[in-house]
């Protein structure tokens, strides 16, 4: 035999002895059982109605909080108007960004026939004044017809919890926007998804509509309940340092109307 046919045959026997050992090898180790992932389902509907009578004793019956402009904001100036609430985060990447594009089509229509549209920001260390002025400029160029409020996270949490019904966290919110009559009544709670809830998104103008063409309140409106709306979370950027939120508060300008 030539030293070509040895080369290969004792390669040949390299290869098959190497495969023998490594099937050999794995035999003795344990098989791993793998886990269906298991996704958390978030209990989807609006929150009954809250009628302003029925605050509980100790809850929010009003909130001030601080608007881009730097002025105070207080649901006081808010008699005998429509308006219309929503929570949001400016870092948001993608849910905030669908809801305050359907809320800009709803401001251009109904904006100038008085309804004000508010949004709450739920991470108010990041979203000062100074960058509240920044973002809102994104979804609509009226400074009266579509507040950005920003306040302490303690309280924003009451606020969503007492005032609108609705449970809230830094980075976490519900989606739907929040319909207030003009005394102060929690009139409805719509989707401003309509892929999703093509209903819900639906019913908003009209019921815009009828809160506008209201003169007297409603005779009845559901007591309070249990919250129940959709909440997202997302992890947001490292937060700044207390002193420079502390300066960059100091030197936002006022009004910029």
């Amino acid at each position: 035999m030539n030293k070509t046919l040895l080369f290969f045959a004792a390669l040949l026997l390299l290869v098959a002895g190497g495969t023998a050992l490594w099937m050999a090898a794995n035999m003795r180790r344990p098989a791993i059982e793998v886990q269906p992932l298991v996704v958390a389902k978030v209990k989807d509907g609006p929150p009954p109605l809250l009628n302003r009578r029925d605050v509980p004793k100790g809850w929010l019956d009003s909130f001030t909080l601080t608007e881009r402009s730097g002025k105070k904001f207080s649901t006081d100036d808010m008699a005998g108007k429509v308006w219309a609430a929503s929570f949001f985060f400016a870092d948001c990447p993608g849910e905030c960004h669908q809801q305050n594009l359907a809320i800009a089509q709803l401001q251009k229509e109904f904006g100038p026939q008085g309804v004000v549209f508010v949004s709450i920001s739920v991470n108010p260390e990041r979203d000062t004044v100074a960058r509240l002025r920044e973002y809102a400029p994104k979804y609509t160029r009226s400074d009266d017809e579509w507040l950005f409020l920003t306040g302490d996270m303690d309280y924003t949490r009451r606020v969503g919890a007492e005032y609108f019904g609705v449970p809230v966290d830094k980075g976490t919110h519900g989606s739907r926007l929040i319909l207030v009559d003009k005394w102060g009544d929690i009139r409805g709670y719509h989707s401003t998804n309509g892929a999703v809830h093509p209903t819900e998104y639906a019913a908003i103008r009209p019921a815009l509509k009828k809160l506008l063409a209201e003169t007297e309140p409603p005779e009845e409106v559901k007591k309070t309940g249990a919250p129940g709306d959709t909440s997202h979370a997302v992890e947001t950027p490292a937060e700044k340092p207390n002193a420079e939120q502390a300066t960059e508060q100091e030197n936002a300008p006022g009004d910029e109307k």
